[in-house]
């Protein structure tokens, strides 16, 4: 498994041709609809990065790769087959792991003021003890290592956040194998995947400039766009 973390902080977002012909029209449309650069921006590296990761997993070129969405919504890989990816994006930042495990779910977040009046409807009781009594970290801290967590598994089954969240506690030691949670910058991070031990993740901190200095020299034709 590799995950990729993008930050792309204070970034006016550009009309690069070069970028905005490896995305799908679909996507090109949606981004343009934002008004704000930032929002403009994840929606474009989002598939930026998950194009590249895959091209340079499989050394593939990016014109190949298919992606398209389960009926959920859930972004998956068509071609080349066995890759699968999931990717999430807050603030200015982008995660992205992919790898050859089926159930793949990721989420980050901005460690700040938690919303703790939506716990007991969201977090099984297990999940507010640790909330309320483990203090080696803060308890915003706390509630964002829940709640990524939460969100992972949820998006690797597909489903999202859905009703009796309370009913899942991600904290059993049967998925202690299953999560990887770290943080970066002030940025928690959580990749879950139910068939391989995450913790021997490769995490690889990318710049934009890499992103960009990779699709100048990959640049996809029109009549290549994919859906996504």
């Amino acid at each position: 498994m590799i995950t990729y973390i993008l930050d792309l902080k204070n970034y006016k977002f550009n009309f690069n041709h070069y970028l905005l012909n490896n995305i799908s029209q679909q996507r090109k449309d949606n981004l343009l609809k934002y008004k704000n650069d930032i929002d403009k921006n994840l929606s474009l590296y989002s598939e930026l990065l998950v194009k590249m990761s895959i091209a340079s997993l499989c050394n593939i070129d990016i014109s190949k790769i298919i992606l398209s969405k389960t009926t959920t919504g859930k972004p998956i890989c068509k071609y080349p087959k066995n890759i699968y990816f999931n990717f999430s994006h807050t603030r200015s930042s982008i995660l992205l792991s992919i790898s050859k495990s089926k159930y793949l779910g990721v989420d980050i977040e901005k460690i700040k003021n938690a919303p703790f009046d939506i716990v007991k409807s969201v977090f099984n009781h297990k999940e507010i003890n640790f909330l309320h009594r483990y203090h080696k970290y803060s308890k915003n801290y706390n509630f964002f290592y829940i709640w990524t967590r939460k969100e992972a598994y949820l998006k690797s089954i597909g489903i999202g956040l859905v009703e009796n969240l309370n009913n899942i506690n991600i904290l059993d030691k049967k998925y202690n194998n299953n999560f990887h949670t770290f943080t970066y910058n002030n940025y928690i991070c959580s990749i879950y995947s139910k068939n391989i031990n995450v913790k021997n993740n490769k995490i690889i901190i990318i710049t934009k400039k890499e992103v960009d200095d990779f699709y100048k020299n990959h640049q996809l034709p029109d009549n290549a766009l994919i859906n996504l």
